[in-house]
């Protein structure tokens, strides 16, 4: 009976969770990875500052979280090239494409992007939303 219960509460607790995002205006999170198109290095470095500009601001507007840094080795000429993978908040697919498609890096045709979708934040959405 006990099994029966829990697993009752989890098929209502996943199924209000949408209907609370919603209500929020939490949107789905989508998993941002990166991919360089060019190997023009000086072009890295010089738009560099603007992108992190950039990510830097949508962090401090909670729209961009989790970003993560990798280093891709002997990039080209030898030399390190930073690649940082986050996570964006948007209402659907397009919306965060349109945030990214404002990025130094995609205007230049430095990187492009891929988007997976991750959806929600499971405990933490369902926590602040019991808190409103």
């Amino acid at each position: 009976m006990l099994k029966i219960i829990k697993s009752l509460a989890f098929i209502l607790l996943a199924a209000v969770l949408p209907v609370q995002a919603e209500e929020n205006k939490i949107g789905d999170t989508f998993a941002v990875i990166w991919e360089y198109t060019t190997d023009d290095v000086d072009l890295i470095r010089k738009s560099l500052s603007t992108q992190s500009g950039e990510l830097l601001k949508l962090w401090e507007q909670g729209i961009v979280e989790n970003a993560y840094l990798a280093e891709e080795q002997d990039f080209e000429n030898g030399t390190d090239i930073l690649n940082i993978v986050f996570f964006i908040k948007a209402n659907s697919k397009a919306g965060a494409e349109k945030i990214l498609n404002e990025f130094t890096f995609v205007k230049k045709g430095i990187a492009k992007y891929e988007l997976y979708p991750v959806g929600l934040l499971w405990l933490k959405t369902f926590e602040d939303a019991a808190k409103n």
